[in-house]
């Protein structure tokens, strides 16, 4: 019974860490979208590819082991549901820079992206 409230008791930690974990990213997006981002980081946007590797690949991450590594089925396949919802939030991301923003969806930006959501989720599922 203990072991049972030790692993519920470290998911929710792993699932508290990832909500918040989104509202960082809610909060990088809005800041970077309404041009907030001060004179001496705005040279880094240079490297939003490897930002989009980090930053999804650490929300896949997070989302994996705090959704407790659940997975649905799709065409046969079981796919885990954090990273997949992460990968979904991506699309809808840069759904959102080409309605509202007019900004072309980067090709790049978006496979380094899905490439950080799938790494980071084989690390998290090595580590479970």
């Amino acid at each position: 019974m203990t072991d049972g409230h030790v692993n519920r008791s470290g998911s929710q930690k792993w699932a508290i860490a990832f909500y918040l974990y989104l509202l960082l990213l809610l909060a990088i997006a809005i800041v970077v979208r309404l041009n907030l981002v001060p004179t001496p980081f705005a040279a880094v946007s240079a490297h939003s590819m490897l930002a989009h590797f980090i930053l999804l690949g650490i929300a896949s991450y997070l989302s994996y082991r705090g959704l407790q590594q659940r997975t649905v089925w799709l065409w046969q396949c079981q796919i885990p549901v954090g990273p997949l919802g992460v990968a979904l939030l991506l699309g809808l991301y840069q759904v959102i820079q080409i309605i509202w923003f007019n900004y072309a969806a980067g090709v790049a930006d978006l496979a380094a992206g899905l490439s950080g959501i799938v790494l980071f989720y084989r690390l998290a599922r090595a580590n479970s």
